[in-house]
């Protein structure tokens, strides 16, 4: 195994724990740990109706704060993660169930 592949396959460990991370704690309604996932300059657009792109970790982490107060509970699965790697840039996709309980007695999401 050459030292390249052994990089690239801590890379695609790397990104696969982080986005584990994501759901853990999303979670466990953990906003600080989070937007501590994030770079300082992020954007993060959770899609449409949801308030459109945060821009910056401390923006996120109030957002976070705001947005996840609606769940009483949620569940995060993550399968299918592909990961592509091109010199130090990297992309990928992966499928996320997302389960939420919301706090108010609305039905489940």
């Amino acid at each position: 195994m050459t030292p390249d592949r052994i990089a690239a396959l801590e890379d695609r460990v790397a990104i696969t724990e982080l986005v584990h991370a994501y759901g853990r704690h999303v979670d466990l309604l953990a906003t600080h740990e989070v937007a501590d996932l994030f770079t300082e300059d992020c954007v993060v657009d959770y899609g449409p109706g949801l308030g459109g792109p945060r821009r910056g970790r401390d923006v996120l982490e109030t957002a976070l704060a705001r947005g996840l107060r609606r769940f009483a509970a949620t569940s995060h699965h993550v399968s299918n993660v592909e990961i592509a790697l091109q010199g130090d840039q990297a992309s990928g996709i992966c499928y996320v169930l997302a389960w939420h309980r919301m706090a108010d007695g609305s039905p489940d999401a």
